[in-house]
């Protein structure tokens, strides 16, 4: 609904205006944004068969890849959203690292003398304000989360190998 005085002021000035559906996702680009992250973030923890509880890693993850990257907007000048905004270039190392709840062993320092100090678990995603730039949110096989600098991804032979596979499944 348009009020007679808004549709006069809209007259006298040359212009029209377009009323979108409420609701619809094209209404606000703010929106826009936020629906293109959600998919992703659906696309990401569908793939990766992570349970529903760490969602909010992944939304993270996907926030900082998509402020990370280069859009062909006029306003970025072609640049990403973190340059134009903090006028620093953004560090991508500690997301193309890993993918999103990829399997990695990380160091568990406490782990006493016979047991393995190479521990098998899953990565959620860089742990801002923790550690170093390439710190990662790790995922034990306790269920707890913690920050992890000391980890590496599966190596191939790991990866189909049928003792590692038992050991993933247990997981």
């Amino acid at each position: 609904q348009m009020s007679t005085d808004l549709k006069k002021f809209l007259t006298s000035i040359g212009t029209s205006l377009r009323i979108l559906e409420e609701g619809t996702p094209w209404s606000n680009k703010a929106e826009l944004y936020i629906g293109l992250i959600k998919e992703a973030v659906r696309k990401d923890m569908k793939s990766s068969n992570c349970p529903l509880a760490f969602w909010d890693y992944c939304v993270e993850r996907r926030a900082r890849i998509n402020n990370l990257t280069a859009k062909d907007l006029f306003q970025l000048h072609g640049s990403n959203a973190y340059t134009d905004l903090t006028h620093d270039e953004g560090d991508i190392s500690n997301l193309c690292q890993y993918g999103f709840f990829e399997w990695c062993y990380h160091r568990d320092h406490r782990a006493p003398f016979p047991h393995n100090r190479e521990v098998l678990g899953r990565v959620l995603g860089p742990a801002t304000g923790e550690g170093n730039e390439m710190c990662q949110w790790v995922l034990k096989s306790n269920g707890k989360v913690v920050p992890r600098r000391t980890l590496r991804p599966l190596k191939v032979a790991e990866l189909h190998s049928e003792e590692e596979k038992r050991k993933r499944r247990l997981f």
